[in-house]
């Protein structure tokens, strides 16, 4: 499948940072969820591989994988940010009143029970992308009243953050970002006790 002529290339290098957030993967799942050809992608994954932002993982299938790196992360979350903070038209606005300038959430890691459901549904893929928009504009989601107005109050630095979300028939997903903001991490409600503690080495556990 060819590229949209729309996208640029660093849309194409955040698709696919996007991807490996959630866990390793290999060139052929790279190659269909990011929309590129065969050529294409590799290509793309060799200037990432270049850059430091993509590194080699163990085999899956007994095929090469790839993985993403800490400076790959930290950029995807630079990318995200400053796409959210540019309004759909183009157009430049004031964002003094804007939660996304206050809100950092750190790295990004999601556990292994996540990343495996992220592999068996493109769906829930897709849902983990939209809460965690939701999540860095103050979107809580389903939390309790009394939890949204607490985070909204401690939203930039000195207490765990707490959100939850659902939609349609998916799992529930809880994204929760530590006190000090240096990760946040992607979990299900059953995973809460040994994500709560963890420390931001590769992927939650």
């Amino acid at each position: 499948m060819k590229t949209s002529n729309r996208r640029s290339s660093i849309e194409i290098c955040a698709d696919i940072l996007r991807l490996l957030r959630l866990g390793p993967a290999g060139k052929i799942e790279i190659t269909h969820v990011a929309h590129l050809t065969g050529e294409q992608a590799s290509l793309y994954l060799s200037r990432l591989i270049d850059a430091a932002l993509l590194e080699e993982s163990d085999a899956i299938m007994e095929l090469p994988s790839f993985r993403i790196t800490d400076k790959g992360l930290s950029l995807l979350n630079m990318i995200e940010s400053i796409r959210e903070m540019i309004p759909e038209d183009g157009s430049m606005t004031t964002l003094h009143n804007s939660k996304i300038t206050d809100l950092n959430i750190g790295r990004v890691l999601v556990t292994e029970g996540v990343s495996a459901l992220s592999r068996e549904t493109r769906e829930f893929s897709a849902f983990i992308s939209e809460s965690l928009d939701r999540y860095r504009k103050g979107d809580w989601g389903e939390v309790e009243y009394g939890e949204r107005l607490l985070n909204d109050r401690i939203r930039s630095k000195g207490r765990r953050l707490v959100s939850a979300y659902q939609k349609d028939a998916l799992p529930e997903i809880w994204i929760t970002t530590n006190a000090d903001r240096s990760y946040t991490v992607v979990m299900l409600p059953s995973e809460e006790a040994c994500a709560l503690y963890i420390e931001p080495i590769e992927q939650a556990r």
